[in-house]
C-alpha cells in the first residue's frame, strides 16, 4: 500500500509538471483548466492542452488525447502539445500543423496501435469567430447569447497516427463579443448515466450547461463537471 501511495503520489507530481503555462496576453480572455485520473492509482495519461495568444487578434487552443494510459502516452502527448504551440508560433495554418502532427504521432509512438484525437480552435477576437479543425475527437461546446451548444455538428477528419488520407475539415461559428468555449476529452463524455449503458456523451454534456441536467455554475466549469 505504501509503494501504491508513493507511485501515485509522483505520477501526480509528473502530471502537474507537464501542464503548460498559456500564452495570453488580453486581460478579456480567461482560461480554466481541470484533470482528474479515471482511477486513483493511474494519475498520468495522454490528456493535453495549451493556449496561445499569438497576435493581439488571434487566439488559439488546443486539446488532445493520446488513446491509453502510462508515461510513454504522457510523452508522446507533451511532443504534441510543444510541436503545436511551435507551429502556431510559426504561423502554420491549421491544416497544415495537422498534417505535421499527423506524421509525428505515427513516427514517434512506441506501438503501431496508438493515435491520437485532438481540437484545434483559432479565435478571431475582432471579427468574434472561431475556425475549428477536429482530428477525430468531438467538436467544443460554445455558450453564447444565453444559448449553450456544439460548435459543430459536422463530423471531423481522422484521428492523428493512422496514416489515413488527409482530409481536415474547417469548421467556422460566430461568436460575437461574450462567448465561452467548452474543450474536453473522453473520459468526460463517455461517462455512464443512468440508464444501462448509456453515455452522457457530447448532447448530454450541452444538457448540463443548459440546466436539463444537474445545475452547473458557469464559475465551477470545469470541476463541477
Amino acid at each position: 500500500l505504501a509503494v501504491v501511495r508513493a507511485t501515485t503520489a509522483e505520477t501526480a507530481r509528473t502530471q502537474r509538471g507537464l501542464i503548460p503555462r498559456l500564452l495570453i496576453d488580453d486581460p478579456r480572455i480567461a482560461s480554466r483548466s481541470g484533470y482528474r485520473p479515471g482511477n486513483r492509482r493511474q494519475a498520468l495519461g495522454g490528456d493535453f492542452f495549451d493556449v496561445v495568444q499569438s497576435s493581439p487578434r488571434h487566439l488559439q487552443m488546443v486539446l488532445g488525447d493520446v488513446c491509453g494510459h502510462g508515461p510513454d502516452e504522457a510523452a508522446l502527448g507533451v511532443q504534441l502539445r510543444i510541436a503545436w504551440r511551435t507551429l502556431i508560433l510559426a504561423g502554420v495554418d491549421q491544416e497544415s500543423m495537422l498534417v505535421t502532427l499527423d506524421r509525428l504521432t505515427a513516427q514517434e509512438r512506441h506501438a503501431d496501435h496508438i493515435y491520437a484525437t485532438v481540437a484545434t480552435v483559432d479565435v478571431d477576437l475582432d471579427d468574434g469567430v472561431a475556425t475549428v479543425a477536429l482530428a477525430g475527437h468531438p467538436p467544443p461546446i460554445v455558450s453564447r447569447d444565453g444559448r449553450v451548444g456544439l460548435v459543430t455538428d459536422r463530423p471531423g477528419g481522422p484521428p492523428l497516427g493512422l496514416s489515413l488520407p488527409a482530409r481536415w475539415e474547417l469548421h467556422r461559428a460566430e461568436l460575437g463579443d461574450d462567448w465561452r468555449l467548452l474543450l474536453y476529452s473522453d473520459g468526460l463524455y463517455e461517462g455512464r448515466v443512468s440508464a444501462p449503458g448509456a453515455r452522457l456523451g457530447s448532447p448530454g454534456l450541452v444538457g448540463i450547461l443548459t440546466g436539463d441536467g444537474a445545475e452547473v455554475p458557469r464559475k465551477s466549469v470545469p470541476a463541477a463537471l
